[in-house]
This record gives C-alpha cells, structure tokens and sequence, in this order.
C-alpha cells in the first residue's frame, strides 16, 4: 500500500497565492513588517542606550534581563515578539488567502480551525534572528553577537530593514501561512508538536521541518493539504 503524504512543500503551495498578494498590496506588506521591525529594534535600542536604565553594565543587564531573559522556554519580550513579529509581522494571511485547507476539512462540516503552520513563536524568532544577522553583515559588526549592544545610532537599522522589506519578505511569506484544518487534525494526540529539543535540534531545523510539511506528513492521522 502507496502512503499517502503531501509532496509539495508551504512555498510551493502558497506562491501562486502570494504573487496576487504582493501584487495587489505590497505597499501595506512591507510598511507594516518594516514598522515592526523598527519597534523591536528601538526597543533594543533603548535597551543598551537609555539614560533611565543604571549605567553599570551588570546592573543594566539585570534590569533588562526581567524583562527579556528567557525562563522555561518564554519571556515577557517572547510573548510581545510572537504578536507583533509571528503574528501582526505580514496580517492577514488567512487559510483562505491563502488557499490552504485540509482533506478533511473540505470534505466534511466538522469544526474546523485555523493553524499557523510554522507557528507565531518560531516565525518571530526566526525573523528576528534574521534581522540580527542582517544588521550585523550590513554595518560589519561580529556575527552571533547581539548587534544593538554596539549600534549607537537608530539611523543604522534602516538599510537592514529596507533590504528585508525589498529582497526578503516577499520569498519567505510562507513563515506567516495559515492552513484550515479539523480541530481533530490539530489535537495534540494526532498533530505531535515540534520544537526545539523534541524532533528538531535547532531552529533553523524546526523551520525546515514544518516548511516541508514534516508534522502534518508524520501525524497520526496523516493532514493532507489542498486548495480551496
């Protein structure tokens, strides 16, 4: 018996969508990811520059550390970012737009609901981590460093920025695609969740897992995406 699993992967199932997207609404796209990424980055910013924060550097780090030190996976800072980064980075990219359903949801009138099939959380952090890389390649400062500890003018993230609005966003909207699937589909007990430390060992893997539609494949009951 032939398994029955998807063969195409979140990029190619989605591209015909997106090119009438970016087509028809670019403009609000790239303001609205840009804007967010300036938000997180005078946050940042402000993190290592702000008089009102003490001066001494490990009592600043202490006092920004309550704030964005992660502690059993999350952080105040972590659940903003899965919102204004995972979320509200590109709006809008309903299951519907697009065009992204299950099998099963199609098929039937059960309860249905939508699934961010990379995830909010990885989203944001994969863009962020994209972003330091960025800024840390344009302005020649040391990779796997946290460029804001040595950015000392605001001005220097906006090339960074227009360069992931303009070369970036455009190939990598799947990180934002939502699929309608059964709330069957989505329990626990058939979709295993992926992260870091189960299933995958880095972020990067746990994107390429998800972006090639790995967790539907190995479900219990296997997800089978179609279009509407």
């Amino acid at each position: 018996m032939n398994l029955v699993v998807n063969l195409k992967n979140l990029k190619e199932l989605t591209s015909d969508s997106f090119e009438k997207i970016w087509k028809e609404d670019s403009h609000n796209i790239k303001y609205q990811f840009g804007l967010h990424l300036f938000e997180y980055a005078a946050g940042k910013f402000y993190d290592y520059n702000s008089k009102e924060l003490p001066s001494q550097l490990d009592e600043r780090q202490k006092v920004i550390d309550s704030y964005r030190k992660t502690n059993n996976s999350s952080s105040v800072a972590k659940q903003f970012h899965r919102l204004s980064i995972g979320y509200y980075g590109v709006r809008n990219l309903s299951p519907k737009r697009c065009n992204l359903i299950s099998k099963k949801a199609k098929e039937s009138s059960v309860k249905t609901t939508n699934d961010h099939v990379i995830g909010v959380t990885t989203c944001s952090q994969f863009v962020l981590k994209i972003f330091k890389e960025k800024l840390n390649y344009n302005l020649n400062l040391p990779q796997n460093e946290d460029p804001f500890k040595l950015i000392k003018n605001l001005n220097d993230v906006h090339g960074s920025i227009s360069d992931l609005c303009n070369d970036w966003l455009f190939e990598h909207m799947w990180l934002w695609a939502q699929c309608k699937i059964t709330i069957e589909e989505h329990h626990i007990h058939n979709l295993e969740r992926v992260y870091i430390g189960k299933i995958v060992k880095t972020l990067e893997e746990e994107i390429e897992y998800k972006f090639n539609l790995k967790h539907y494949n190995n479900a219990k009951e296997v997800i089978l995406i179609q279009n509407y």
